[in-house]
């Protein structure tokens, strides 16, 4: 009985136990149990063993641990000076004599040297001589270090150590050798070698040695994710081997038949391969990745597996800006909130991860969120959520903000690519009452992305918005692509407007366009940016006094590829190049209150005086020091033009052509009015007052000054 009993007691020594001391319990001397010059450690108030010595020398603590196959060993290890040969620390990872300033067999990793090019080194120590197994990289401990370390040793005699330098859980390889250990129950041990000035500066913390399992599974990938069109990254499960890693005909995506041109390990997380593909990667559809012959560090190899993953890659148009409340004010019914309403027109869901809201020049990154097909999202301030949430699903911005008119938005994916893009301005209400405030912007058609300011027009819902549900406005009535402008620019350019976006191969088509009378097809077309404007070269010049038509085919389309109605023909006249009161403010209605009898708007009118029509494009009217563009507008021989406020132009319609202004402002007295052509020529200058009116009564409003 007594021999059982012996037998027991010494089992301990001999058989495998793990060594586990985060110091958490202030004391070293018990549960594990640490030996040596325990006079010159401490546990400090943040829980770490420390140095804590009066004057220069060596001090030493260890613990013994039984051996059994593979291990596994980490600890948290800080040095606060930059190491040297006379300031250094040594980790024992296995020692056979617990008194690591003597004669030993075992191993350790050195923190310091002599010179600057410190680096994290593994030795083997037999009896006081020592030999490298592996070192990391130079430079790397040259100054004051805390880091964590980690070591994995197999029972093979393989040695991995792996440092995590900013502490983050991010373990990075530094070094790996062989060297198959023969002792029997080892030590762990910390030793540090001291002046006095670092005599309290070393540190230890969060040992553990523990028996890892050996590995028999081969890697498993845990995600695809695109990165963009042409890349994905692989995350496995642990560290491949890096040629299998990095050979491409590893890889297919079976679909579409693509293996990489590269693939690249990460330096800095092993377990993350880059794969970039020649072309781009299929979208908006599910796909499967075939991995073959992908080895871990211990030789386990994956083959034939696939993965299934999928990405959206949104194209112009499949998300969609559907309701504008850029003035809130006078609230209707609705929370007096500016917001924007957005919807997925696609089939498929979209992810708006790392997408763009841009608000004039204000860009905004959205939070991570699918929109799925057919579903709306509210966009406001972030402090607005809670009183648009009843409404339906809200996301929120910390800068949002819009103007009432003259707003460029834009949505842009993750690709920087622009999926929607509008500019409003308050005449897209299409009602003089609610462009005041309290209605929100709603698109007519939202599947109609060619169209843009006639796609629009002020919600009729009671409430005055519709956010998170189908538009009030909306209307399956066909759009179609029309012409609202042709203009000779000058003896060889010809302009062409359009209603909506077209579609840019057939607007390039030059036997497109003709003009009789010996001029042709041109010999370029180019194109503005939104694709609704272009302008045509030709070769043969005009010649002023000769009518010209241009005739446009039916082969002009439009984005959605649909075509203008048939073969469309427009006369022009090759305009004058206008010379000083060439046109003339005619008649000036600057007080129009009370009103006489036409409608209570201001209105400049201006009068062409040649025998020859008049290109306005690039034109400014300035009114007092605010000048505003002229839309494109040819201005007939002898014709007149009413300008006013662009909110105001359906007042005046019924009286003549019109030109609108985003800013238009008449003083009662003392104004001055200037008309400048496109290459800065003043054409027309005056500066009236209310003495021109030669009538005291009238000069009170409601009737204009006229020219005589």
């Amino acid at each position: 009985m007594r021999i059982f009993i012996i037998s027991l007691l010494l089992f301990p020594l001999i058989g495998w136990c793990q060594l586990n001391d985060d110091f958490s319990d202030g004391d070293f001397t018990n549960q594990p149990v640490w030996t040596g010059d325990q006079n010159l450690f401490k546990i400090n108030s943040s829980f770490q063993l420390q140095l804590n010595s009066s004057e220069a020398g060596s001090a030493y603590l260890s613990s013994l641990y039984g051996l059994k196959d593979s291990l596994e060993m980490s600890f948290s290890i800080r040095l606060a000076f930059s190491p040297s040969g006379s300031n250094n620390a040594r980790v024992y990872l296995m020692s056979d004599n617990s008194s690591l300033g003597e004669s030993l067999n075992g191993y350790f990793i050195q923190f310091g040297e002599a010179l600057s090019g410190d680096a994290i080194e593994l030795f083997h120590q037999e009896g006081t001589s020592i030999q490298s197994i592996c070192r990391g990289s130079t430079g790397t401990i040259a100054a004051a270090f805390d880091i964590n370390v980690k070591i994995t040793y197999s029972s093979t005699g393989n040695w991995n150590i792996f440092v995590d330098w900013d502490k983050n859980g991010n373990f990075v390889e530094e070094c790996n050798g062989q060297n198959l250990s023969e002792i029997e129950n080892p030590y762990f041990g910390y030793y540090c070698l001291f002046t006095q000035s670092n005599a309290t500066k070393f540190y230890l913390d969060n040992v553990n040695v523990d028996y890892i399992f050996v590995d028999s599974e081969p890697p498993q990938v845990e995600n695809v994710i695109v990165l963009d069109t042409n890349r994905l990254q692989i995350l496995f499960n642990e560290t491949p081997e890096k040629t299998s890693a990095e050979t491409l005909e590893n890889y297919l995506i079976q679909q579409s038949n693509q293996t990489p041109r590269s693939a690249n390990q990460d330096s800095t997380n092993p377990m993350e391969i880059v794969l970039e593909f020649a072309s781009e990667i299929p979208a908006n559809q599910e796909l499967d990745i075939l991995l073959n012959n992908i080895k871990d560090l211990t030789g386990n190899t994956l083959e034939n597996s696939t993965f299934n993953f999928s990405y959206s890659h949104a194209k112009f148009g499949d998300i969609i800006f559907n309701e504008i409340m850029a003035d809130p004010s006078p609230s209707v019914e609705l929370p007096e909130v500016e917001y924007l309403e957005i919807f997925n027109n696609a089939s498929y869901d979209i992810n708006l991860t790392n997408w763009k809201l841009k608000i004039g020049n204000t860009e905004q990154l959205f939070p991570s969120q699918t929109l799925l097909s057919g579903e709306y999202l509210i966009l406001c301030n972030i402090t607005n959520i809670p009183e648009l949430e009843p409404y339906g699903s809200v996301a929120g911005f910390s800068s949002f903000s819009l103007l009432n008119s003259g707003q460029s938005l834009s949505l842009i994916n993750e690709f920087s690519e622009i999926v929607d893009q509008v500019s409003y301005t308050d005449t897209w209400y299409q009602d003089s009452e609610k462009e005041n405030g309290g209605w929100s912007l709603e698109k007519i058609q939202p599947d109609n992305i060619c169209v843009n300011q006639q796609n629009w027009k002020a919600s009729t819902n009671s409430s005055g918005g519709t956010p998170g549900e189908i538009n009030s406005a909306f209307s399956d009535e066909l759009i179609l692509p029309e012409i609202l402008n042709v203009a000779i620019l000058n003896d060889s350019v010809i302009s062409v407007i359009f209603n909506q976006k077209m579609q840019e191969e057939s607007l390039l088509n030059l036997l497109n366009y003709s003009v009789d009378n010996a001029i042709g097809n041109p010999k370029s077309v180019s194109i503005r940016e939104d694709y609704q404007y272009v302008e045509l070269l030709f070769e043969n010049k005009f010649v002023l006094g000769i009518d010209y038509q241009l005739t446009l085919n039916g082969d002009i389309q439009n984005c959605a590829e649909e075509s203008l109605s048939g073969t469309l023909n427009f006369d022009l006249e090759l305009s004058k190049i206008a010379e000083f009161a060439d046109i003339v403010f005619n008649e000036i209605m600057a007080d129009p209150s009370p009103t006489v009898g036409l409608p209570e708007v201001e209105y400049l009118e201006i009068y062409n005086r040649t025998p020859y029509p008049i290109d306005l494009s690039g034109w400014k009217l300035k009114i007092g020091d605010t000048e505003s563009d002229f839309s494109a507008y040819v201005l007939s021989a002898n014709e007149y033009v009413i300008l006013c406020s662009a909110s105001k132009m359906d007042s005046l319609n019924s009286f003549g052509s019109v030109v609108g202004f985003s800013s238009f402002n008449l003083n009662n007295d003392e104004q001055s009015l200037t008309l400048i052509n496109k290459s800065g020529k003043i054409i027309d200058f005056i500066q009236y007052s209310n003495t021109w009116y030669q009538d005291s009564e009238k000069e009170n409003g409601g009737w204009s000054l006229e020219k005589i």
